[in-house]
């Protein structure tokens, strides 16, 4: 066994490693003896060499303030264009250095940060979007920084991301550009909503849009009304959301930009699978895949291909399920959008749990958070961590299930996604009310509502509302139960969540008919069962059947039809 001060001991050092450490040491020395202007040009040949060994000069990237997004193309100096912008800045410090090397620090900087970023190198990407800030007027600095706050924001920095986004903004409105001013603000929204602030998000969308109208940018007016309409959808306000999402997809066919369009349609149809209307989301759904493949938009198209999946889930076709999924993936992978990767295998993994192919799941989890992990994806590692927890207690794991739930809202709380925190501590409580501890299960759920209603989560709240009634009537407690699922079903109908509206309506059954009110129960049921079926949700309306029938003999009342 080595010993422990081996590190220490002179004799560790071979020949070789001694000779490259001092070799350093003397070129680090030699380096420094050189006059100013001589190093510059030091710097200066090693840029022209490295610079020609891959390929010659970048092309220029288009405008930094481009209102269309523009199509990338790589060059063989993406790989080195850090190094390139460093030898670049040390070349223009010389006393005879002209504009052409302030043009290639500008260049490369510009192609590091978004090669790093490709590469989810967030933090050196960041950087430099930062150092390329410096150089710049003060109009596209605002740009730049806008550009790095969103690196921070997709990897779960949301206060560092606020911080650069109010930087952007100072810039912004120095320079008197208003649509630059009203983009930032859309940004700065998504993080309020992020964080649990969804009255300042939804106002400061608003504000947005009005000034991106008064800016004429209709384009950057389509995006804010894409994110306000997903901004109502999430908060169960379907109607505005709707009509939001139309007003987008009427601004992009405005400009002509066909892209903004398929993925404003693909926001359109994920509504109207949210709201049970199934028939109109799958149309939409296509619709949005084929003006997506039109334009060639390959990480469009994997994203609404994941979402057609899900849909072929809920309507009971779970071979197309995963065969949608799995195109999705290899999309994904082709492109190396390690993002939709993660968050395809995760929504698989869901689909294996359902299906019973429990091993398949975990792997798939595994995979998806590995991935999370490996592009510092904090937000939707814990929203992973919540979909393994669901499949280990589904198994009847309830101790890691509880373990993996636990984790996961420690990972919410450190990105300051509330939303999410509220929906895994429902799901606790949930787990605390079927493993027996029912006072836990009740502050839970209590905890879980007091998130909803802060963040506005509307669908939530109706969730939790009708699983915090199921708690009531296993307790005994029917007149609370009664009145909080009467509650929890007008949210569901409210926000059009047809799958909880069919399950807390055949459970309120149940509890009418302990209360001795069979006429009102059988309605109930009747309803709830017919929106069960309607949803393919056989699995579910067997569990519901065999809870009535046994609340009806308890009650000595002739059970209520059956689940076929």
């Amino acid at each position: 066994m080595p010993s422990a001060d081996r590190f220490d001991s002179p004799s560790s050092f071979t020949a070789e490693t001694a000779y490259l450490f001092r070799h350093a040491l003397l070129r680090e020395a030699a380096y420094e003896l050189q006059p100013p202007g001589v190093r510059a040009r030091l710097h200066e040949l090693a840029f022209f060499l490295i610079e020609q060994s891959f390929g010659g000069r970048a092309p220029e990237p288009p405008p930094l303030d481009a209102e269309a997004l523009p199509e990338h193309h790589t060059h063989p100096t993406d790989a080195v264009a850090y190094e390139l912008a460093y030898h670049a800045r040390k070349a223009a410090e010389g006393e005879d250095a002209g504009e052409s090397a302030l043009a290639a620090q500008l260049l490369y900087l510009r192609r590091a940060a978004e090669f790093l970023g490709r590469r989810y190198q967030i933090d050196a990407a960041v950087r430099c979007w930062q150092a390329l800030a410096l150089l710049l007027p003060v109009r596209l600095r605002g740009e730049a920084l806008r550009r790095g706050a969103v690196l921070l924001a997709r990897t779960g920095k949301p206060r560092q991301s606020e911080e650069m986004c109010d930087s952007a903004m100072e810039c912004f409105r120095q320079a008197g550009d208003r649509r630059g001013e009203g983009i930032i603000l859309g940004h700065l929204a998504t993080l309020y909503e992020q964080t649990g602030r969804v009255e300042l998000a939804e106002n400061t969308l608003q504000r947005a849009i009005a000034i991106l109208r008064e800016a004429a940018a209709p384009r950057s007016e389509a995006v804010a009304s894409a994110n306000l309409a997903d901004l109502y959808q999430r908060r169960g306000r379907v109607d505005s959301s709707e009509d939001t999402h139309r007003k987008a997809i009427a601004l992009y066919r405005q400009v002509g930009d066909r892209r903004g369009e398929g993925l404003a349609l693909a926001g359109l149809a994920g509504l109207y699978l949210e709201t049970g209307r199934m028939d109109s989301a799958e149309t939409t759904f296509h619709r949005s895949l084929a003006i997506l493949r039109e334009v060639n938009d390959k990480a469009g198209e994997g994203v609404a291909l994941s979402n057609l999946a899900v849909l072929y889930d809920k309507t009971g076709r779970p071979a197309l399920a995963e065969e949608n999924y799995n195109q999705s993936l290899t999309i994904a992978r082709a492109i190396g959008d390690r993002f939709t990767e993660g968050n395809v295998l995760g929504n698989l993994a869901a689909l294996f749990s359902l299906d019973g192919r429990t091993e398949l799941a975990e792997a798939a989890f595994r995979q998806a958070l590995a991935i999370h992990r490996e592009v510092g994806n904090r937000r939707y590692e814990g929203i992973v961590l919540g979909g393994l927890a669901a499949m280990q207690l589904d198994a009847g794991r309830i101790g890691l299930a509880e373990s993996t739930w636990h984790s996961a809202v420690r990972v919410h709380r450190e990105v300051r996604n509330r939303r999410s925190e509220g929906v895994a501590l429902g799901n606790l409580a949930f787990l605390y009310s079927q493993s027996g501890r029912p006072e836990q299960a009740e502050s839970t759920f209590i905890e879980a509502l007091a998130i909803h209603r802060e963040t506005g989560d509307r669908p939530s709240e109706g969730v939790t509302l009708g699983n915090l009634a199921c708690l009531y009537l296993e307790t005994g407690r029917l007149h609370l139960a009664d009145t909080e699922f009467l509650q929890a079903v007008a949210i569901h109908r409210e926000v059009k969540n047809r799958h909880f509206e069919g399950l807390h309506l055949c459970d309120h059954a149940c509890c009418l008919v302990t209360l001795g009110r069979t006429a009102n129960a059988a309605d109930h049921w009747r309803k709830g069962a017919a929106i069960l079926r309607e949803l393919h949700r056989g699995n579910e309306l067997a569990r519901q059947f065999a809870a009535m029938r046994r609340a009806c003999l308890n009650a000595g009342v002739e059970p209520f039809d059956g689940p076929g």
